[in-house]
């Protein structure tokens, strides 16, 4: 997991490096050291440099009661830039701090998972300092490039068979309002066999960043059968000028991601 991280945050720091700003050279995202909080007679220890991966355990009626029962669907369902936009009026979260450590317990090995680790850990920073009451002292020290909001909501159930279903839940973040700034929505979709949870992949993201006149894209959709999920990312970049033609150059990345869906969890097919 320490390696998922440090490659995320590697990726930050990319948009730092040409910041006006010139405080931007000696930025760093420094994790948070180990914290004990103890929220309704539940010890959650907090470490930042990696997803919990310890037992945690909650009530799974309650989290279902949370869903729309207009919301259940049947496959195949795809996860789509119109499925993305709806996210754009949630303002609160709907998912606990344990709700989500829970569902994050145990990520598959595939990389747009990797790549949305990140979010996961900030969410469940920023909300332990919520309910410890250090939040505000957190945003008044708050640095350039660090994650100031974040929140975590829980969306759809996709019935993929008779004893499998898929929870889509999301991470809404955002930095600081400066130089660099970065942005999005990462969708998670949860594999529970027989009511309980397997595993766990990224499902979708829409997500932006950059440090004028540097700039970067990400868009991930999925569709979901049966028996496998297709996931498509979309990446796109930019900032520099042809000199000869006088045109921006945008750097434009497609990958495809397959993973099949078993009664013992999700399982990486292919991962470029």
């Amino acid at each position: 997991m320490k390696k998922r991280l440090k490659i995320v945050l590697n990726c930050l720091a990319v948009l730092t490096f040409s910041c006006s700003d010139s405080n931007a050279s000696n930025t760093e995202i420094v994790p948070t050291e180990l914290v004990e909080l103890d929220v309704d007679s539940v010890t959650v220890f907090i470490d930042s440099t990696e997803v919990f991966d310890s037992t945690i355990t909650i009530d799974l009626a309650v989290l279902m009661d949370k869903i729309d029962m207009d919301t259940i669907y049947h496959v195949p369902f795809h996860l789509d830039s119109i499925y993305m936009s709806s996210f754009e009026e949630i303002e609160e979260s709907t998912l606990t701090n344990l709700e989500v450590q829970y569902l994050s317990s145990n990520l598959i090995d595939n990389a747009p998972t990797e790549w949305s680790t990140y979010t996961i850990n900030s969410f469940i920073e920023i909300d332990s300092m919520r309910l410890m009451d250090t939040y505000d002292d957190y945003t008044n020290t708050i640095d350039i490039g660090m994650i100031q909001e974040s929140d975590a909501n829980i969306h759809q159930k996709i019935i993929t068979s008779k004893n499998n279903y898929i929870l889509l839940w999301s991470i809404t973040y955002s930095t600081v309002e400066a130089c660099p700034y970065s942005s999005g929505t990462v969708v998670f979709g949860t594999l529970f066999n027989k009511n309980t949870a397997i595993n766990t992949a990224t499902l979708g993201e829409n997500s932006g960043g950059g440090d004028a006149p540097y700039w970067a894209n990400t868009f991930i959709t999925s569709q979901i059968n049966t028996t496998s999920i297709l996931t498509s990312k979309h990446y796109e970049s930019g900032g520099d000028t042809d000199d000869l033609m006088g045109e921006d150059i945008i750097d434009v990345i497609d990958e495809e991601f397959k993973i099949s869906i078993l009664d013992k969890g999700f399982e990486v097919i292919n991962d470029n």
